[in-house]
């Protein structure tokens, strides 16, 4: 059974640590507490008023929380327990990462199951019709892939299977939408607003995930590490967002409408609060379920598949 999560996007909210439990003091409602032990994930807007207490214990019990800025600008922070304690497996993490041969071949199995869901969302999407355009698009992802001699060219295949993706959604989306391609920070078009969303909430899964593992999350194989970035989630990200840009669009056919959002020149796209809650409801019962398995699960078997093969358990990378 899935634990509860606890979403607050309210500036007046506050948040205090009572025994083993949340209390979350509301001015319009009376006191709730949610016990600890059954709380699986935090998502905060803004800036309400959280104890650093209760930071501490969720981090004790490797509750992830995920902090969006509640104006729409800036990036989202992700909040974990930091390392854990397999240190064999980070070790092994950062021999891999300094050996060029391993390095590539963790960059290619994540691009080639990124590869492999964008071909299935883009064969849900146009049908059983052979499209000989997209035929040539990804035999040539493909063929890139294989025959990428380094980290940039495989960034540089993935950029144009992805633009193409997206292409593509745009091609499907009615016009009211506004999308014509990927933007972000802020997000200009309803759909870019929610892409990232659900990008931002998928890392925040795989952070978990990760730190559950004793994996360093600043450490990654195909993007770079920089100072605050957590490059291994953004790395195991990548053969996921396929399912989470298929989730986007069947938000788009009846749950939600561009007339759900705002749009400012400072603080781009933003989801009005009562359209958050559909997604987020929406979000949360996809992220357990799905046509074959959660994305939860999904993001699991990838970590635990990295992890084999960092232990030179699994040789079918």
């Amino acid at each position: 059974m899935s634990g509860i999560t606890l979403i607050v996007d309210r500036r007046e909210t506050s948040i205090r640590l009572e025994g083993k439990a949340l209390r979350i003091d509301r001015p319009d409602v009376g006191p709730e507490r949610i016990p600890l032990a059954m709380l699986e994930r935090m998502v905060v807007t803004g800036s309400p008023l959280v104890a650093c207490d209760v930071w501490r214990a969720m981090a004790e019990l490797n509750i992830p929380a995920i902090l969006l800025p509640g104006r729409g600008a800036g990036p989202a922070a992700m909040l974990g327990a930091g390392l854990g304690s397999g240190v064999e497996l980070r070790i092994a993490q950062y021999r891999a990462a300094a050996d060029p041969e391993t390095s590539l071949m963790i960059c290619r199995w994540l691009l080639g199951a990124k590869l492999t869901g964008q071909q299935s969302l883009v064969k849900q999407l146009v049908g059983s019709m052979p499209d000989h355009v997209w035929e040539e698009t990804f035999h040539n992802s493909w063929r890139g892939i294989r025959m990428a001699s380094s980290r940039a060219s495989l960034m540089g295949v993935e950029g144009a299977a992805a633009a193409a993706s997206f292409k593509l959604l745009a091609k499907i989306l009615p016009r009211e939408w506004g999308f014509s391609g990927r933007n972000r920070r802020p997000p200009r078009d309803p759909f870019n607003a929610l892409l990232s969303l659900g990008y931002v909430l998928a890392g925040g899964e795989i952070l978990k995930v990760v730190q559950g593992k004793g994996l360093d999350p600043g450490l990654g194989f195909l993007h770079a590490s920089q100072h605050g970035r957590a490059a291994l989630v953004l790395d195991l990200l990548e053969p996921h967002r396929p399912v989470i840009d298929n989730f986007v669009l069947s938000l788009t056919k009846g749950l939600l409408t561009p007339n759900d959002f705002t749009i400012s020149s400072q603080e781009g796209c933003r989801l009005s609060k009562e359209a958050r809650g559909i997604f987020y409801r929406t979000w949360f019962q996809y992220l357990n379920t799905g046509h074959e398995e959660g994305i939860a699960e999904q993001i699991k078997k990838t970590v635990t598949e990295l992890c084999q093969h960092l232990s030179k358990k699994n040789e079918n990378l």
